[in-house]
């Protein structure tokens, strides 16, 4: 019997899709593949999506402020909104809780939802709860936006020729995942891993001023996301290594600690940072305007061809792999 251990998360993902697509609604505008869904309502296109954190895997209930576990949560849901160029709506939220775990650090927990949700000027809408056996916290959360104009961006768009770009630096979170393990005083790093910062507004101006091809958030991986894009765009990327921005505060972490700062930039998830194509010809207009509007910036880190399938860097099918569940 193959086990879940043996096919990892995307194929996993691939089977349930092929089930799921026996079942027809003509609102349904887009459906499995992409980071939300898209559904007609009326004139209005909503984008819906589901994300599920779990204790020791997204977020180390020992290592993190209660208020941390609820904005992160929260902030990595509301981010498949920007991935789209959505405007946030409406959020439920259910968990599942320890039956000893105190009162008080669930409500530092919703607090911490509630702050990102704010953020972003959407409400909590309702949700549910219910008892956790293993004492571990689960949070799983649906988040609605609503198309601009009726417009938003996929993963599929991407057309050889098209510049790869990347919003803000890389490595950041995945680095203060590690600093937190190794008990590291590295507050940028740590506050990076807590407090991701979803970029909706970036995301909607990608998507109405710039119109971008195609754009994801970079929740699994640089690689691995690049993938999504390829895969879904039936195109290949080729990835500038050196091109990659970088905070200062990475590079002295990797310098002091001897540690590869590829596996951050590369391999690390959790920046929900916007990875966009571009088309070559708008290019240099569209990251001078971006950059005078948002102070996280937006840099050239590749291109799109037709020269092969998936990812690459530097030309090289890279050994090092992106964030996969069940593997």
């Amino acid at each position: 019997m193959i086990s879940l251990q043996d096919i990892g998360e995307l194929e996993l993902i691939k089977r349930v899709e092929l089930l799921v697509q026996q079942a027809q609604d003509k609102k349904v505008v887009l459906p499995l593949g992409d980071d939300c869904a898209v559904i007609k309502v009326g004139n209005k296109f909503l984008l819906i999506s589901s994300d599920m954190s779990v204790e020791d895997v997204h977020f180390l209930s020992d290592k993190f402020p209660p208020t941390a576990i609820g904005w992160k949560v929260m902030a990595s849901a509301w981010s498949d909104i920007a991935s789209m160029g959505g405007e946030p709506r409406w959020a439920l939220v259910s968990m599942a809780l320890p039956k000893r775990i105190s009162v008080q650090k669930v409500e530092r927990i919703y607090e911490g939802m509630m702050e990102a949700t704010k953020f972003v000027n959407a409400v909590i809408v309702g949700g549910d709860t219910t008892t956790s056996y293993d004492d571990k916290i689960v949070i799983d959360v649906t988040v609605i936006g609503e198309a601009i104009h009726k417009k938003y961006i996929t993963r599929s768009g991407a057309k050889p020729g098209d510049i790869l770009a990347v919003t803000g630096t890389l490595g950041n979170s995945s680095a203060g995942l590690v600093a937190l393990q190794k008990d590291l005083p590295e507050t940028f790093l740590w506050r990076s891993q807590w407090y991701p910062v979803p970029r909706i507004q970036e995301g909607k101006w990608l998507c109405t001023k710039a119109n971008v091809s195609a754009m994801i958030d970079i929740s699994d991986g640089l690689l691995t996301d690049a993938e999504h894009i390829a895969e879904m765009s039936g195109v290949g990327i080729n990835i500038h290594k050196q091109k990659i921005p970088i905070s200062e505060e990475l590079s002295i972490f990797c310098k002091e600690h001897n540690l590869s700062i590829d596996n951050f930039i590369l391999g690390g998830g959790e920046e929900y940072q916007l990875l966009v194509t571009v088309p070559q010809e708008k290019w240099k207009k569209i990251q001078n305007k971006f950059n005078k509007k948002f102070s996280c910036g937006i840099t050239e880190i590749g291109y799109v061809t037709k020269e092969w399938q998936g990812v690459r860097v530097d030309g090289v099918v890279p050994s090092i792999k992106g964030y996969e569940h069940f593997r």
